[in-house]
């Protein structure tokens, strides 16, 4: 992946996101946390912005659909990974409708999300360099 990548993680479940955030370590992925999307839009609005996003299916003051609108809304835009307790193929299709960059529930293992975040932010360098 080259540089640090810094990835935000939009949730209010504790539980989730320290799950989520050991494996980001472990696979050496920085983290931050923001339990809402007000929190979130606040951090991504800064210069040193986080380049991944991690959005709960629901959050306190907004959906994932609205923080992938957010993000993609960025000079540069964040991928969003929306993250849900359950795998649920309803869910599943609204995220990848909405925009997501891929669906994940726990448990989270460091290989796999190493794998996943390569993966996206891959295809993004992808996506740019084809524009």
């Amino acid at each position: 992946m080259g540089e640090q990548l810094t990835a935000l993680i939009v949730s209010c479940r504790e539980g989730l996101s320290q799950e989520l955030q050991t494996a980001l370590e472990l696979a050496g992925i920085t983290s931050e946390l923001a339990p809402t999307c007000s929190h979130a839009r606040e951090r991504l609005e800064q210069p040193d912005a986080p380049q991944l996003v991690f959005s709960e299916v629901t959050l306190p003051d907004a959906t994932f659909a609205t923080l992938i609108g957010m993000a993609a809304g960025k000079a540069a835009p964040a991928p969003v990974i929306v993250v849900s307790e359950v795998i649920d193929y309803e869910t599943f299709m609204d995220a990848m409708e909405a925009g997501a960059a891929d669906f994940i529930a726990p448990p989270f293992s460091a290989i796999e999300i190493g794998w996943i975040v390569t993966s996206v932010m891959e295809s993004r360098h992808t996506t740019y360099q084809a524009a």
